[in-house]
């Protein structure tokens, strides 16, 4: 089963896209990012986390921190 936070084309997104320019980023979708980081992953970003999120490298980030953890 495949996890979609983000419903969007392929190759919209790129490292330095500014989230909040994507119509479908909202509150609700840093929720299912979480969710989609716990299910496949076994970990959550906290409130502090979600809030600094600006671009899509800022997720790329915290991921890679998480991960080397």
């Amino acid at each position: 089963m495949e996890n979609t936070v983000l419903d969007v084309p392929a190759g919209t997104i790129e490292l330095d896209t500014v989230l909040e320019d994507i119509e479908e980023w909202d509150s609700m979708v840093r929720v299912a990012l979480n969710a989609v980081l716990d299910t496949n992953l076994d970990f959550t970003l906290n409130t502090e986390e979600l809030q600094n999120i600006v671009t899509f490298s800022d997720i790329v980030a915290k991921l890679e921190g998480k991960l080397e953890a």
